[in-house]
């Protein structure tokens, strides 16, 4: 992980600016670079590193998170930002 920022009480700060990453090398031929990321613990962001990936299933590609709602998952003291998602290259999840 890379560093977290949290002030106390209320609402949690605002998210950070990205963190713009040069990808390193792929670990083989068909890896995904995932890029950085952040996880809201509490009232703390914690800055996820990138890493690779590879496709679920032939085809597959990789779809960004967009800054909505329907992006954050989980409880109201653990809020995390769905990243991104692997989709089968046809529209579908």
């Amino acid at each position: 992980m890379g560093f977290s920022i949290s002030i106390g009480g209320g609402a949690p700060p605002p998210i950070p600016p990205p963190q713009l990453v040069a990808a390193y090398p792929p670990p083989g031929p068909g890896a995904v670079w995932i890029e950085p990321h952040y996880e809201l613990r509490g009232n703390r962001w914690y800055l996820i590193d990138g890493y690779y990936d590879y496709p679920p299933a032939p085809g597959a590609v990789w779809i960004v998170g967009r800054p909505r709602p329907e992006y954050w998952h989980g409880r109201e003291d653990h809020r995390v930002w769905n990243h991104g998602r692997w989709d089968d290259g046809r529209g579908h999840r």
